[in-house]
């Protein structure tokens, strides 16, 4: 099933206009393709790798150019890397 066009702009607005958003948490060196719907933030291919890697059962991931379903796009209007960022801070 193709991704709704809809959705693809909601997406793709999230990652282009919002500079915390547009690279990635972990590295912030490469733009994102890919959610993290455990955390709400987004992360590069890359780094996506190193989570399936070593954290299999904990990282929810979801490229971004998947049809989500209505969970997952909640959790991005909740989310993001900023307030990850800020959350984790005081660690």
């Amino acid at each position: 099933m193709p991704q709704p066009s809809s959705q693809k702009d909601y997406l793709n607005l999230l990652v282009t206009e919002n500079e915390f958003n547009a690279f990635c948490v972990d590295c912030q060196d490469n733009r994102v393709s890919i959610a993290n719907i455990t955390y709400g933030t987004y992360v590069c291919e890359k780094c996506s790798l190193e989570h399936i890697e070593n954290f299999p059962i904990v990282s929810y991931l979801k490229p971004l150019d998947e049809v989500w379903d209505p969970y997952q796009l909640k959790i991005t209007e909740v989310g993001g890397n900023k307030l990850f960022y800020e959350f984790m801070r005081e660690y």
